[in-house]
């Protein structure tokens, strides 16, 4: 896991490597990111050397809270925490202990299996989506922790969940009593108009641990999942820049 890390952060053709993770340069817009930087430089010099609060720059919190709604998730800015570190490192620090279980899917982001390596459990996927009758064998079996899975957009098979599905997945984790992390990164890929059935608007984050990105990433939650995270992070590496 580590070689495929080192190799996918030096290669640099995102094209010829569509498996790295990167996004297409042409995809994106470098002119934006620069303007962004240029209205940061014209700010106070001393709001660039400040430290933030642990939960992340406050605006930004606002700005995700807003997207939240248009997801139909209710979330305050106090159930966010914005951070460089990988949220989902974060979470597995608070909840995730020796011996414990952690189902993620199969094929998957290959970190994943890095990460939990030892404690994962491997969900199988059909062109149709998770294997659910194997997800219920699998949570009778191994009472798992934790449940990682992306919901819209799946990273490698590009399926997203259905309502009934969804429906499913979170009766087996209250059942079976697991939380479930819903890992959004490739969510803002999808096209207008896509049927995408996110855990997190269904279950209104009681249960539903809820990931995405931008420069950094974010976890929307419980309130008292997002100071948890927030602790984590300091402990991981004190708090972010304010810029960030």
């Amino acid at each position: 896991m580590v070689w495929l890390l080192r190799n996918m952060l030096h290669t640099s053709n995102s094209a010829i490597g569509p498996g790295i993770g990167y996004l297409p340069t042409s995809w994106l817009n470098g002119e934006l990111l620069t303007g962004a930087f240029r209205a940061l430089s014209r700010q106070s010099g001393a709001q660039l050397l400040c430290f933030g609060t642990p939960q992340g720059f406050l605006p930004l919190r606002q700005q995700i809270q807003t997207r939240l709604e248009e997801l139909e998730i209710g979330a305050s800015t106090e159930q966010m925490m914005v951070s460089g570190v990988t949220a989902i490192d974060l979470i597995a620090r608070v909840f995730v202990q020796p011996g414990d279980a952690v189902v993620v899917g199969d094929p998957a982001w290959f970190q994943m299996f890095g990460r939990f390596v030892g404690q994962s459990v491997r969900l199988p996927y059909t062109p149709d989506g998770p294997d659910l009758n194997a997800l219920e064998s699998m949570v009778q079996t191994w009472r798992p922790k934790m449940l990682v899975i992306n919901s819209v957009l799946q990273n490698p098979t590009g399926t997203s969940l259905t309502v009934a599905q969804a429906f499913r997945i979170l009766q087996l984790a209250e059942t079976y009593d697991s939380i479930v992390v819903e890992d959004d990164i490739y969510g803002d890929l999808c096209p207008t108009n896509f049927p995408a059935t996110r855990l997190a608007s269904m279950d209104q984050l009681k249960r539903v641990i809820f990931l995405n990105s931008y420069c950094v990433g974010y976890v929307a939650a419980a309130p008292e999942v997002a100071n948890a995270t927030a602790d984590q992070k300091m402990l991981v590496g004190m708090t972010s820049p304010e810029p960030q």
